[in-house]
């Protein structure tokens, strides 16, 4: 490092006339520019939502970044429906939902699956259509997407003690916003229901859970 150092001065000083002072200078700013330049490429994003899972850094996100195709979103919004149709489940299995999901998704459908069961319900369904329409970028970096997905299913919700609550059957859109996390694998952070038909349970917010089972509590 120290030849290399002596190596930039002789050449600095045979452009700048002899002058050492100077070449000393202006090897000092090459390093700093050089050094600024590497703080740059280093340099975590800053984006909010990514900053806490993410560990691709700005300059090298188009390198190591997983590609997220439409039979990896498919297949991550696949096992993200049987992640929380276990959670959800008799059994009320939440084990599975950190594979799939993260931030504020993951907050609310563990908190679901605990009040589900503190209220001593339960959730059936059957999803019979998953179909991803599009992929949408969400930052420059290519790390949060949002994912556009079809899906059908019909549900029911049971009480503990074999009583029935609500049930529905219905298609809908849900945009699913996805990032990439430090193990380099893709998760839902938020779930947003487009086009919620007025009739049908928003049971994705676990304060809904208190509305969904009221009309069913005597019965």
């Amino acid at each position: 490092l120290t030849a290399a150092c002596n190596q930039v001065l002789s050449v600095l000083e045979q452009h700048l006339g002899g002058s050492r002072p100077a070449a000393i200078a202006a090897a000092a700013a090459l390093a700093a520019a050089i050094t600024g330049a590497v703080v740059i490429r280093t340099r975590p994003t800053t984006e909010p939502q990514q900053q806490q899972y993410m560990a691709v850094v700005e300059g090298a996100s188009a390198v190591v970044a997983k590609p997220l195709g439409m039979s990896e979103a498919l297949r991550l919004v696949k096992h993200f429906q049987q992640a929380k149709a276990a959670a959800l489940g008799s059994d009320f299995d939440d084990s599975k939902l950190s594979s799939v999901c993260v931030g504020q998704a993951l907050s609310n459908f563990l908190g679901m699956s605990k009040d589900f069961a503190a209220q001593g319900w339960f959730r059936t369904a059957n999803v019979y259509k998953v179909e991803v329409q599009r992929i949408e970028p969400r930052s420059s970096s290519g790390l949060h997407k949002a994912v556009i997905v079809r899906v059908g299913e019909t549900a029911s919700t049971w009480g503990i003690d074999g009583r029935q609550g609500s049930s529905w059957s219905n298609e809908y859109d849900v945009e699913y916003d996805v990032v990439l996390c430090r193990d380099m694998q893709w998760r839902i952070q938020g779930v947003h229901v487009r086009g919620q038909e007025p009739g049908m349970p928003a049971w994705f917010g676990a304060h809904m859970i208190g509305k969904l089972f009221k009309g069913n509590a005597s019965s």
